[in-house]
Formats: C-alpha cells, sequence, structure tokens
C-alpha cells in the first residue's frame, strides 16, 4: 500500500511544472514607475502579477515607497496575453543592461522597471533615458490597456525621438 501511495505522488508531483516553461502567467512580475519632475503629476504605476494587470496613481518616494495608492484600472490577462509579452521580453539582452541610465537632466522624467520570470530578475532605473530593449516590454504592456489608461510612455519630453535623433 505504501509503494502505490509513494508511486502515486511521484506521478502527480512529476506532472507539476518545476519552472515556468508552461506556465509563464504565474511567474511573469512587471513593475513599472514613471515620475515626472517637478510638478503636481501623480506617479503611475503599471503592475503585472498574477495575471492581472493594474495601474494605480501614487507617490512615490525614494523610488520604490508608494504612499497613496489609489488604482485607476485593473484587468485579468489571458494565458496567451502573458505568453504575448513574454516573448517579447529578450531576457538576454535586459539580462545584460546596465542597472541605471541617465540622460543627464536635472528634471524631466524617470522610470523604474523591475522583470522577474521565473529565477531572472532585472532592476533598471532610467532618468530622462530611453531603451530600446524596454521600451517592447511597456508597448506589449500598453496594447493590453484602452487608450485612455496607457499612461506610462518614452514619447513624454520626446525621450525616445532624442534618443534617436543622436
Amino acid at each position: 500500500m505504501h509503494r502505490f501511495l509513494f508511486i502515486f505522488l511521484l506521478i502527480i508531483f512529476a506532472c507539476i511544472p518545476a519552472n515556468c516553461q508552461e506556465n509563464k502567467s504565474n511567474c511573469l512580475y512587471i513593475y513599472f514607475i514613471q515620475r515626472i519632475l517637478p510638478g503636481p503629476n501623480p506617479d503611475v504605476v503599471y503592475q503585472l502579477s498574477d495575471n492581472k494587470l493594474s495601474i494605480y496613481h501614487a507617490d512615490i518616494y525614494k523610488k520604490v515607497r508608494i504612499r497613496n495608492k489609489k488604482l485607476i484600472y485593473s484587468k485579468r490577462l489571458k494565458s496567451a496575453e502573458i505568453d504575448s509579452i513574454v516573448n517579447h521580453i529578450n531576457l538576454y539582452s535586459i539580462q545584460g543592461l546596465n542597472n541605471t541610465y541617465s540622460g543627464n537632466w536635472f528634471d524631466g522624467i524617470n522610470w523604474t522597471v523591475t522583470i522577474k520570470l521565473d529565477k531572472f530578475e532585472k532592476e533598471i532605473f532610467l532618468d530622462n533615458y530611453y531603451l530600446p530593449e524596454i521600451d517592447k516590454v511597456l508597448l506589449e504592456l500598453n496594447k493590453r490597456l484602452p487608450d485612455k489608461y496607457r499612461q506610462i510612455t518614452f514619447d513624454y519630453l520626446n525621450i525616445k525621438k532624442k534618443f534617436f535623433n543622436q
């Protein structure tokens, strides 16, 4: 009887994926913060976790401490949508990126991006700086949102345009 139970449990555990190869939706976490300095504009946060994409307005303090977080929009994503986002994340190119990039401006806009997928994790801080690898992820997130909720963009202050005109 014990052998039968042991073999049964072994078969059950063998069928559960050990990583995110088969079920990426439970393993993908993206946290995208946009701050516009100076000004009265609220900081915007996109959070993708547990198959749910949420947008918040908040006051961000020291890059990660959030105060006065207010939910603006939330949507549960389908597995195919998560897979599409994962397919646009080039882990090899993102892994090789620095943790900080700066456009050397005193004010303007900055973004903090955290991406976790399976055992991979990367946080990147962009200060008035455009990175195509991160833009691909942002475009995929924005595709899942109604136009009026697409609040994080690299087009603000022509950051993207200035990158291509260098």
